[in-house]
């Protein structure tokens, strides 16, 4: 653990200190099931998070009869350092999971974007939400600068616009009746594309593929994968 200075200014006056009730509700799909991970960094992206900051001595009396005497503190930011070295800034949904994982800490109320600012202040490289649990998430590189820059989306299986826009896309396709994204575990999404019969799937995916390799949408929104599958609908 080290600490640093870099402490935001609060700005929520009354919070209550209870966990944002949409993100601890993308917390629990995630937990279910990791394809959910989207989810939670877009809830993360909106959301009010708890950083703590920890009392830190500067600057001590003369030692007087073999003791020390404390005479000036501060309050800093507190950082962790994994097993390889690299850093993180810890933040909590709430101040029962900041109580959970050290009971002395002082919890700062701050936007999510300001604590991934804060993260990089730092010189840290992810953001580590509620690390001694319930459910625990990490947002790190590319990602971490989007949630510090307020430019996460809506999951693309969450955005009623994002199978429109697929289709437009694929409108000299006649053989795609039908697209849908899904989760997906470790990645952005999964497109499946309802595919009917008259022509082999082979020759309708390679007309497909620089169509969507030239879609805005999934140029954007696609970070951490996207997965294509098939649907095959006979008499179509």
């Amino acid at each position: 653990m080290s600490t640093g200075r870099g402490i935001p200014d609060p700005g929520f006056a009354g919070d209550a200190g209870g966990a944002d009730p949409v993100l601890r509700e993308a917390l629990d799909a995630y937990a279910a099931d990791p394809a959910r991970a989207p989810q939670v960094r877009y809830a993360l992206s909106r959301a009010r998070v708890l950083v703590p900051v920890v009392a830190v001595l500067v600057e001590e009396d003369e030692p007087v009869d073999g003791l020390r005497r404390e005479k000036a503190t501060d309050m800093a930011l507190v950082t962790l350092a994994g097993p390889d070295g690299r850093r993180a800034l810890p933040a909590f949904t709430s101040l029962a999971t900041l109580a959970a994982w050290r009971a002395d800490a002082r919890p700062v109320p701050v936007e999510a974007s300001r604590a991934a600012l804060s993260a990089a202040a730092e010189g840290a490289e992810a953001l580590v939400l509620d690390p001694a649990g319930p459910v625990v998430f990490a947002v790190t590189g590319p990602l971490l600068r989007l949630v510090a820059e307020e430019g996460v989306q809506p999951p693309l299986w969450a955005d009623d616009a994002a199978p429109a826009a697929v289709r437009a896309a694929l409108a000299d396709v006649p053989e795609v009746v039908g697209v849908r994204f899904e989760p997906l575990a470790g990645g952005d999404a999964r497109l499946v594309l309802r595919v009917g019969s008259g022509r082999p799937v082979r020759e309708v995916l390679a007309q497909v593929a620089p169509a969507l390799q030239g879609l805005e949408l999934l140029q954007a929104r696609v970070l951490t994968g996207l997965d294509i599958a098939v649907e095959q609908v006979e008499g179509v």
